[in-house]
């Protein structure tokens, strides 16, 4: 390794948009399901 590592901070940076969204909408709402995390993923290590 170069000395270095890359981060990307995954989470919620807010709360309140419920209304009534299951689960699975929610986690792709803020990019935490597990199609968004692997885009992220793919674009750190590409980067």
């Amino acid at each position: 390794m170069s000395g270095f590592a890359r981060v990307k901070i995954l989470g919620v940076d807010g709360y309140g948009h419920w209304g009534g969204r299951s689960e699975e909408e929610l986690l792709r709402l803020y990019g935490l399901d597990e199609e968004s995390i692997m885009d992220t993923a793919i674009k750190l290590v590409n980067s």
